[in-house]
């Protein structure tokens, strides 16, 4: 599968060159299908890097570019982009795109970085960062009584999870783990 072998790729000529010589190390990744693949496991085993697959349909909680890099970056190029089309009349073009959008990367602060791995938990460690709530799985309903509480159950739907949520490649709607210990995990340098 070509997404497959861009993956792994991407591991040896980009991770592995750039990661230095401490092993073990960890790679904390998503659950998209084109990380789900023989060759790249135990290349990672080969090189003494631990794999670890966040559960599925959690991801917005647990990435931490998700919880606190994107947003301001997204501000910042909106900024961007509505001051350059006000200012020039001109739309964004391949030609200058890059120097546009680098005004909006140039805004970011490693503080930014530094919350994201906080609020995730992922460092400093704490496995209460993310609320027991995240875990569960989601309703979607409608109340057509509003907030009183006082509805027509007739006219009250409710959907599970699994017809809610997307299913990933590999079928796992819903999958979301009771809590954050049970995330799937290929330690491929740990025994």
């Amino acid at each position: 599968m070509l997404h497959q072998g861009l993956s792994l790729l991407w591991f040896q000529r980009v991770f592995l060159p750039n990661i230095g010589p401490e092993r073990p190390q960890l790679l904390i990744f998503d659950g998209h299908d084109s990380h789900h693949h023989v060759e790249l496991v135990e290349c990672a085993r080969e090189n003494g890097i631990i794999l670890m697959e966040m559960p599925a349909h959690c991801s917005h909680w647990l990435q931490p570019l998700d919880r606190s890099v994107f947003g301001p970056l997204k501000k910042k190029w909106r900024e961007v982009n509505t001051t350059f089309i006000m200012e020039t009349g001109c739309p964004i073009t391949h030609g200058n795109f890059f120097r546009l959008f680098s005004r909006a990367w140039n805004s970011l602060k490693p503080s930014y970085l530094l919350n994201g791995f906080r609020v995730t938990g992922i460092f400093p460690f704490d496995p209460t960062a993310i609320p027991e709530e995240a875990y569960l799985p989601s309703n979607l309903y409608a109340d057509p009584a509003g907030d009183n509480g006082k509805s027509d159950t007739s006219s009250t739907f409710a959907l599970s999870s699994s017809e809610v949520l997307p299913s990933s490649s590999l079928g796992m709607a819903g999958d979301c783990p009771p809590q954050a210990t049970r995330i799937t995990a290929y330690c491929t340098g740990l025994k």
